[in-house]
């Protein structure tokens, strides 16, 4: 309804104390411009169910003004739908949001500044509410401290310093931002996986038969009856700052290598940034291990995967055969269940994974592989301190 207000606006400012964050470009204000590079998406889709253009005289129909891909796309201050009293706008988006640090995304509207104050503004209010599977919602906790004891008239301005967590809070081109942190814990809401946006109108009367209330119990006050097609909440546009398609952790590779004739290295692979991973390095008969190329000499090495990284086992020769025990064999191979050693004693057996995470130990001649998943594995075998590997395969 601005298109009208714009033409005949009278101002009946409500003074009050301040409580929550100012109006746009004052110092302390959450407004975000929609033109910040904190967006990186807008919602794609818009279901509006309209509401009455005045609550008590529903026979006078329904809001009308704009459709519902006016409140697609970029925040342009112009292209709005109408919500009317209580009416709801369902968004979604190409990617889910998420919850990142800060914000997670903003909604527009297009609320006028008394020219007189600066601190006031006509606001028309919503609540806004998010889903994870567009049926079950979770309201953000809204608050007003705007006074009830004498209607807001149509045409009256209020302080935008009274409201938080309520859409409308802030004049156009300026988006109210919503974090995802201020929700509580809900059953079947993934704070990661926001599909749905529900953005619904608050009914400003302080009729007690029509009023809506803030998450405190408080009847909020906002400029009301207002019975024009363009009648109550003027969405423009959602906001996207954290979503799934901008918030995918890079995967960077490590390669681990050696020289095959001295020895082995398990861990290879492609992993998540910041993934905390385990390099081992086995040296065969006649070798052991001395460092990594960068100086490293924990075997096995744990680090955090911030870079592609390439790390080489560096070996060296003990000059003598460490091994005596070369008829050692691993039975059966492949193997289902019981893996044993014949040919010869050993003091400890240790099998690792190929990405070099330690599965099984064993100080006897035989391990137990039942419960490990079918592929490929390294077995570490120990005699009178020296060592000997071998391959095996889990079936």
């Amino acid at each position: 309804m601005k298109k009208l207000l714009s033409i005949f606006l009278v101002i009946l400012p409500l003074l009050s104390v301040a409580q929550f964050a100012p109006p746009a470009g004052q110092e302390g204000s959450t407004a975000i411009d929609a033109d910040d590079p904190l967006f990186v998406a807008w919602a794609t889709g818009c279901t509006v169910e309209r509401g009455p253009m005045r609550i008590d005289k529903p026979q006078n129909g329904l809001a009308s003004y704009g459709v519902e891909a006016d409140a697609l796309g970029k925040a342009d201050d112009t292209l709005l739908v109408s919500l009317g009293d209580g009416g709801k706008a369902i968004l979604t988006f190409e990617s889910p949001i998420c919850n990142g640090p800060g914000p997670d995304f903003a909604v527009f509207e297009n609320p006028l500044k008394w020219a007189v104050d600066t601190n006031l503004y006509f606001l028309e209010l919503a609540f806004v509410e998010v889903s994870s599977d567009g049926a079950n919602f979770v309201r953000f906790p809204a608050y007003s401290y705007i006074p009830t004891e004498t209607q807001v008239g149509t045409f009256a301005c209020t302080d935008p310093k009274m409201i938080h967590n309520l859409a409308g809070k802030y004049m156009p081109h300026y988006g109210t931002p919503f974090e995802l942190d201020d929700l509580p814990e809900t059953p079947g809401l993934d704070k990661d996986n926001i599909t749905h946006v529900r953005i619904v109108d608050v009914v400003g009367c302080i009729n007690p038969e029509y009023a809506t209330y803030d998450c405190e119990g408080r009847i909020i006050n906002d400029p009301w009856p207002t019975p024009f097609n363009s009648s109550g909440f003027d969405l423009d546009a959602v906001g996207v700052i954290h979503d799934l398609a901008h918030s995918m952790t890079t995967t960077y590779h490590v390669t681990v290598t050696c020289n095959p004739e001295e020895g082995e290295v398990v861990g290879e692979g492609d992993y998540l940034e910041g993934s905390n991973i385990t390099i081992t390095a086995i040296p065969r008969s006649g070798y052991r291990f001395k460092s990594w190329n960068d100086g490293v000499t924990d075997n096995p090495r744990l680090f955090t995967v911030m870079s592609d990284i390439t790390l080489i086992a560096l070996f060296e020769g003990t000059g003598v055969d460490e091994f005596g025990h070369r008829s050692l064999t691993l039975c059966p191979n492949p193997v289902r269940d019981l893996l044993s050693v014949q040919g010869g004693e050993v003091q400890s057996m240790c099998v690792y994974s190929v990405d070099g995470q330690l599965m099984k130990t064993s100080e006897t001649l035989s391990v137990d592989l039942s419960d490990l998943a079918p592929g490929l594995y390294l077995v570490r075998m120990v005699a009178e301190g020296k060592t000997m590997v071998k391959r095996i395969i889990k079936q």
